[in-house]
């Protein structure tokens, strides 16, 4: 009763995870200059490089998990999390676009970056967030907090490397603009 179905079918969750796997390794066909920016990990400390490792096996194991989630065609709850996964789509398409044609010598600060510091890493657990409402997976949704709770420790590293990078400039967009979204 308390288990969720878990059988591998066409109509999975599996479905969903393709626009993902897209946005994430279309930018290295296009943009290779600005991947080897967003990809940078050298500033991370030792902890942080572990909470990188530990958040990349979250990513790619609830994409993984996705192929024995059916989707929850005949409910409300499908609906739902197809409007919040679209939602989300769009934004991350918008923030890779924002990011990848933005130079890096300054902070990007434009397009979704304006109403959120974090629109990549905050659309991706939307997004996942709209797989597990879309397929009922109570399962999925506990990866998503330990998988956020990971994501912030090293939002929090590149928040501290943009502030050395890119000194006042960053600090007043960090007093102007929300982490996540909205007062998150």
């Amino acid at each position: 009763m308390y288990l969720p179905n878990h059988e591998i079918g066409l109509l999975n969750a599996w479905i969903l995870v393709i626009p993902i796997l897209l946005l994430n390794f279309l930018p290295y066909l296009f943009y290779k200059e600005f991947v080897k920016r967003a990809s940078d990990t050298s500033y991370y400390k030792k902890r942080e490089k572990i909470f990188a490792g530990i958040t990349n096996i979250l990513f790619y194991g609830i994409m993984i998990y996705c192929i024995w989630i059916p989707l929850s065609l005949e409910t409300i709850w499908f609906y739902i999390g197809l409007i919040i996964y679209c939602l989300a789509i769009i934004f991350m398409i918008i923030a890779y676009k924002n990011f990848f044609t933005h130079s890096s010598d300054e902070p990007v600060i434009e397009g979704v970056y304006k109403i959120s510091r974090n629109p990549m890493y905050f659309s991706s657990s939307i997004i996942f967030i709209g797989i597990a409402i879309a397929s009922l997976s109570w399962i999925m949704i506990i990866l998503i907090l330990v998988y956020a709770i990971f994501l912030h420790l090293l939002i929090l590293a590149e928040e501290r490397y943009c502030l050395e990078k890119y000194g006042e400039k960053y600090r007043i967009y960090m007093e102007k603009t929300p982490r996540y979204f909205l007062f998150f």
